[in-house]
């Protein structure tokens, strides 16, 4: 059988985009990105659960002056990890 010019170019073309889809894969930047995106995203759940500590410690053992300091830091650590995962997702 004979094949066009057009269907020759079809093939090389799909075999082009086959390869940019593979090369994209394989891209080790990509995989860096991600990697921290997931690292820094497990700190803000670990931060999310760091509050969750301090609310029951504070119901154990409540100590006026200290238990407020501590649930307010906690709770700054929480919006500062999340404010990093959020920069972070918009500059990577």
């Amino acid at each position: 059988m004979l094949r066009t010019l057009s269907q020759i170019q079809l093939e090389k073309e799909k075999e082009v985009d086959n390869f940019n889809i593979l090369n994209l894969f394989l891209n080790i930047n990509i995989w860096v990105k991600i990697i921290i995106l997931l690292l820094i995203s497990m700190y803000a759940i670990f931060s999310f659960v760091i509050i969750n500590q301090v609310r029951a410690m504070n119901k154990i053992i409540y100590v006026p002056s200290s238990s407020q300091i501590l649930l307010v830091t906690s709770a700054i650590h929480l919006i500062l990890s999340i404010s990093l995962f959020l920069t972070a997702l918009v500059i990577l």
